[in-house]
């Protein structure tokens, strides 16, 4: 006697199962356990954007299969109703599980919706892989009083480079801050493999091809609305956006002033890219900083409106994964978008939102610690520097641009992040995208080269 005709279901094309994260341990824990009720695993259709939504509803054996062990049929329900032929299977499939569609715009707005890559999960999984890497500093430290800078550099002569947490710096009024300050993230190559998802024993050659790699690539930022973006969960605006609040640093002994010493991001006012790069900011005020720019990108970007007489946009990101900072220094010409090639080095998609003073089209990462929002003012300089360089050496006062801060934008218990400016924390992180983008640029030319 025939099987019924099972019921028709909808097509499933070329459908690539992705796994989310955490799935697979779900199935270690449940076969550990040897719980099969409610247990669900997620497929995504790529080609046709349908999702199946897999559904335990019993631990009955499958035709043929006297085994009782979930590990023996997981393989099976695993692989999709594809793998088990004929009607009599089709319908005892039912049995175990219901399969329901339901259509996806995208893959990327899918991504969207879900927790981009950020500082924490990163120290999270630094804690769980490299434990001795990371050390809380308890004490009360004055960050514009050396402090910071001095036990950085104790330990860096006894060639020890971990990351620091300190728990209870001081702002710039002398008060205790209410974040805590970070440093010295990307002074060991194996923190740097760990931000990319690689082992920390390919902290050498794989490190610079894999960033080789991905470097060729571009990934497409995706845009949320502020209520799903972290770094607006508190907005200061105006006279309330204090840099004074912050735990700046003051790096070196000539140093004028603290320096804010992470990565402006401005657009083009003609094409719309974003550039990022690690430039300095001299705090001058409560809510004025100098900006060091050197006639690259973001000079280039500025002197179109300057010649318009019109202020820049910029947005200084404070504290976000290892991996924004590392895609942030590619090497590509200017009118490449810098925010697909950060997303190219996370290998995710960058999640964005709009600012809150430099207009919705301006966009700065949801994921991010921190961000302080403000306007290179147009044909205005000021004195700035003396400030110790990356090169071990002071460089000279200089006639600098100037930021007018419009406000500051954070996450509830941000993490304020600073770089060891001319120290391991500055080479490690300056040296990996040089090495990868040298290997692109000769690979061009030979493209049997094989390491740099």
């Amino acid at each position: 006697m025939r099987s019924r005709t099972p019921p028709p279901k909808p097509p499933i094309r070329s459908i690539t199962p992705i796994w989310t994260t955490g799935i697979g341990s779900a199935w270690r824990k449940y076969i550990r356990k040897e719980r099969w009720q409610s247990l669900r695993a997620w497929k995504i259709g790529v080609r046709n954007g349908q999702i199946g939504v897999l559904e335990w509803r019993s631990h009955e054996p499958l035709s043929g299969s006297n085994s009782s062990s979930l590990s023996s049929r997981s393989t099976r329900l695993r692989g999709g109703a594809s793998r088990l032929n004929g009607a009599k299977r089709w319908n005892e499939l039912n049995h175990f599980y219901e399969l329901q569609y339901f259509k996806i715009p995208s893959v990327q707005e899918a991504r969207a919706r879900s927790p981009g890559m950020d500082l924490r999960s990163f120290l999270d999984d630094l804690q769980e892989r490299l434990p001795y890497d990371f050390v809380r500093v308890e004490r009360t430290v004055s960050p514009r009083q050396f402090d910071v800078t001095a036990l950085l550099q104790h330990l860096e002569n006894q060639k020890k480079f971990p990351v620091l947490l300190f728990e209870k710096p001081l702002d710039l009024n002398g008060k205790p801050s209410a974040f805590p300050l970070l440093s010295n993230v990307f002074a060991t190559r194996q923190r740097c493999t760990l931000a990319l998802g690689m082992k920390p024993a390919d902290s050498q050659l794989p490190l610079s091809l894999e960033y080789a790699r991905r470097e060729d690539r571009m990934i497409a930022p995706v845009t949320v609305p502020r209520g799903a973006a972290p770094v607006k969960e508190v907005i200061k605006r105006g006279d309330e956006a204090n840099v004074y609040d912050l735990p700046v640093v003051r790096h070196h002994a000539m140093d004028p002033a603290p320096y804010i010493d992470m990565t402006p991001v401005m657009k083009d006012p003609d094409e719309g890219f974003y550039n990022i790069a690690f430039q300095r900011n001299m705090v001058k005020g409560p809510r004025k900083l100098g900006l060091h720019m050197s006639p690259r990108h973001n000079w280039q970007i500025h002197r179109k409106n300057e010649e318009k007489n019109r202020p820049t946009p910029v947005a200084i990101v404070i504290s976000h994964h290892p991996a924004f900072y590392l895609g942030s220094l590619n090497v590509s010409p200017f009118g490449v978008d810098d925010y697909a090639k950060v997303g190219a080095i996370m290998g995710e998609p960058l999640r964005l939102t709009s600012s809150e003073t430099l207009g919705e089209d301006f966009k700065v990462p949801a994921d991010a610690e921190m961000v302080i929002e403000g306007r290179v003012l147009p044909n205005v300089k000021e004195v700035e520097g003396p400030f110790g360089e990356f090169t071990g050496y002071y460089g000279p006062q200089r006639m600098r641009n100037v930021i007018e801060v419009t406000a500051i934008t954070y996450r509830r218990d941000a993490i304020f992040q600073h770089i060891f400016t001319g120290h391991r924390d500055t080479w490690v992180l300056g040296g990996i995208p040089k090495e990868g983008s040298l290997f692109n640029l000769i690979r061009g030319v030979v493209p049997t080269v094989k390491a740099v």
